[in-house]
């Protein structure tokens, strides 16, 4: 029977990609003199921006990312939940508990929930300071299992991209890849979450003392 729900927060519960890829972009130009590529806002996804940069730029990774940083903290009022994520929230919080897994910091995340109003649903955050490992390493997902002193098939992992599906797979968690932000459902059937759902309305719907 499953008694919790863990989230992935960008892409999943709020349009930040897009923004946050504004806040590269604003970056890329500032300090490399030059836009930022589709392709590589296509790669930063799903992992630490952090991480990414500093493999791409060893010299300017890390100043690239504080700059982005900066910038989206700057503008992160025009962040917005997703259609249907908070009536969706509403009604999963009256039968379980939810918390965040996310590879951003966990302040951005906290910042972002406060500013979208969507904080108060979830128990907890586990950012990207709380492991040393994140995904598609288990070790994130695993964290937050042991915070909430549950079993692993007692826990739901939702989220929009293949690293999501990869981290739950490798925790022994059952998963739910999503397409109603940045995830694309032929991407995320190659890596077989157990459901992909296009709306939130439609986990509300689900019938979890079954799944």
């Amino acid at each position: 029977m499953i008694k919790a729900i863990l989230f992935d927060c960008d892409g999943t519960l709020v349009d930040s990609e897009t923004l946050s890829a504004c806040a590269t972009d604003y970056a890329f130009k500032h300090i490399l003199k030059r836009p930022l590529t589709d392709e590589e806002s296509k790669g930063l996804l799903g992992r630490p921006a952090n991480k990414i940069l500093e493999e791409w730029f060893q010299e300017k990774g890390k100043e690239i990312f504080e700059e982005a940083t900066n910038h989206f903290i700057e503008t992160m009022s025009e962040v917005k939940p997703y259609d249907g994520i908070q009536d969706m929230l509403h009604h999963l919080t009256k039968k379980l508990r939810m918390a965040i897994v996310s590879s951003s910091r966990r302040e951005i995340v906290m910042r972002m929930l406060i500013a979208t109003k969507l904080a108060d649903y979830f128990e907890f955050i586990v950012g990207h300071e709380d492991t040393d490992r994140h995904k598609p390493d288990p070790e994130p997902i695993l964290e937050a299992i042991k915070k909430l002193n549950i079993k692993h098939n007692e826990c739901i992992y939702i989220g929009d991209q293949p690293y999501d599906i990869m981290a739950a797979r490798e925790a022994d968690v059952k998963v739910i890849g999503v397409t109603w932000g940045s995830g694309n459902r032929r991407i995320l059937e190659g890596y077989r979450p157990d459901m992909i759902l296009e709306n939130p309305k439609e986990l509300k719907r689900i019938e979890f003392d079954k799944f």
